[in-house]
C-alpha cells in the first residue's frame, strides 16, 4: 500500500524447505526499498538452489495484495573462492563442465584453482561469464603437472551447439595449464566449425593456454577428409565472417 512500512514477518524457504522467519523493523517510506539480513545457511558448492522470500503481516495488518510479494530465484550456486578438486576420488567436482556450471551460475568470490586429477574426461567443457569475476582469475590445471596424464576429449557436434573441447563465451581472465585436449573428429561430413579443440564467441579477454597438449582422433577413419582447427575464433557480434588469425588468448 502507500503506507510507511514499519515491520513485518519475512517468510523465506530454500529448496522449498521453510527457514526460520525474520522480523524486519524499520521505516520504509511508500515506494522505496530496504535491504534486510534474514538468516544464513550452510550451502553446498556443486549444488543448485530456489530461494523465495515474501513479508506476512505488514505493519501488523493483513496484506491487501498478496499476489505481489514473493521474490523468487532459481538454479543459483554458491560462489566460488579459492583451491578445488576435479575427479578422482571424493573430488570437489566431478567432472570439467560441472565447475564451469557452477561458475556461469555462482560466481566467484576470489581467485579460483580448480586440479584436475589424472585421468580421461570425455566431456566438452563450455566456460560462460563469470559473475562478480572483477578481476579475479580462474585456472583449471593438471594436479599432476603433467598434460599426458590428464585428457579432455570430446567430438564436437552441430545437434549439441557445442563446438569444441573447450568452448568460451564472453570470458576473460581465464587459464588452462598442463592439460592434454583431444578433439575426436567423425567421418560423417560436418564443418570444420565443429572440428575445433578450443572455440571462442562473443568478446573474450586475456585467456591463456599454457603447456597443454593438442591433439586430435578420427573414427569411421575411410572418407574421412575432415580436419581439425586447433583455435577457432568466431567473429564479434554484429559482423558477418569469421575471424581465425586474432583469437584473444595467449598461448606458451
Amino acid at each position: 500500500g502507500s503506507s510507511t512500512l514499519k515491520n513485518a514477518q519475512l517468510i523465506w524457504s530454500v529448496n522449498g524447505l521453510f527457514q526460520t522467519p525474520y522480523s524486519f523493523s524499520a521505516s520504509v517510506p511508500f515506494n522505496t526499498t530496504a535491504n534486510a539480513l534474514i538468516g544464513s545457511l550452510n550451502f553446498l558448492i556443486d549444488s543448485a538452489y530456489s530461494i523465495k522470500a515474501w513479508p506476512s503481516a505488514p505493519n501488523g495488518a493483513s496484506d491487501a495484495n498478496a499476489l505481489n510479494d514473493a521474490l523468487l530465484t532459481n538454479n543459483i550456486y554458491p560462489a566460488l573462492n579459492g583451491l578445488y578438486t576435479l575427479g578422482g576420488v571424493t573430488p570437489d567436482f566431478k567432472s570439467f563442465n560441472r565447475s564451469a556450471i557452477n561458475l556461469k551460475y555462482g560466481g566467484v568470490l576470489g581467485n579460483v584453482t580448480f586440479n584436475a586429477r589424472d585421468g580421461r574426461y570425455n566431456e566438452a567443457m563450455v566456460v560462460d561469464s563469470i559473475p562478480f569475476q572483477n578481476n579475479f582469475n580462474v585456472t583449471w590445471q593438471s594436479e599432476s603437472n603433467d598434460s599426458s596424464k590428464v585428457t579432455l576429449t570430446y567430438s564436437p557436434s552441430l545437434y549439441d551447439n557445442v563446438y569444441a573441447v573447450i568452448q568460451f563465451n564472453k570470458t576473460k581472465n581465464i587459464s588452462i595449464k598442463k592439460i592434454g585436449l583431444q578433439v575426436k573428429i567423425p567421418s560423417s561430413p560436418n564443418s570444420g566449425t565443429y572440428n575445433s579443440i578450443v572455440y571462442f564467441t562473443g568478446s573474450n579477454q586475456n585467456v591463456q593456454l599454457i603447456s597443454n597438449a593438442f591433439t586430435e582422433s578420427s573414427y569411421n577413419v575411410p572418407g574421412n577428409t575432415n580436419a581439425s582447427r586447433v583455435i577457432y575464433d568466431r567473429a564479434p557480434e554484429g559482423t558477418q565472417d569469421p575471424a581465425v588469425d586474432s583469437p584473444p588468448v595467449t598461448t606458451r
